[in-house]
């Protein structure tokens, strides 16, 4: 069974995001979203362990907390945290997040690693190729509180924020806010 981060060291479940979210939305309270997300964890997994890659996701809850304390920080699930925001100062902590990361992790693989950059290991097709070493993505989103309804149309844009975030070198993505209407 795998350990997730627990409640004192960040976390707040699922259930607990979304009403979060819905309660910023019906009070049309303004916030800013950062959805962090590990790249390459299921090679890190195959290679290290999942004692490690626990090990990981509690560094990224570890860091989340010390450096976003003052803000909302929520597990969504395996690998992907968020943290919401509520003032101005949302890609200043988003940055200090990553640069901290990417101090820490690197005391998580072995030399060789770390001298090649990455590693051989199957793909999720079963193919052997080479890897990168895990990295962390932040994707941001601003939505537009009297737009969207629930944390579902929320979800969507920070989905794609995610996805956007994983593309980029830098590690931070800001997407406009649109209207995203299911109906």
């Amino acid at each position: 069974m795998r350990n997730t981060p627990t409640r004192s060291q960040c976390c707040l479940s699922n259930v607990v995001i979304q009403q979060r979210i819905n309660h910023l939305l019906s009070y049309n309270i303004p916030f800013s979203m950062a959805y962090f997300d590990l790249d390459y964890f299921k090679p890190f997994n195959d290679i290290y362990g999942y004692a490690a890659g626990d090990n990981v996701i509690k560094l990224v809850a570890d860091i989340l907390s010390e450096i976003c304390r003052e803000h909302f920080v929520g597990h969504v699930g395996g690998d992907d945290f968020v943290v919401i925001f509520q003032s101005g100062d949302c890609k200043e902590h988003c940055l200090n997040v990553l640069e901290c990361f990417n101090q820490r992790i690197s005391h998580y693989f072995q030399p060789e690693h770390l001298i090649q950059r990455g590693y051989m290991a199957k793909d999720r097709e079963g193919n052997e190729r080479r890897f990168p070493l895990l990295d962390l993505s932040c994707g941001v989103i601003s939505p537009d509180v009297e737009l969207m309804d629930t944390h579902h149309e929320v979800s969507l844009l920070a989905s794609e924020a995610k996805k956007q975030s994983k593309q980029v070198s830098s590690g931070i993505v800001y997407l406009q806010t649109t209207e995203v209407r299911t109906a």
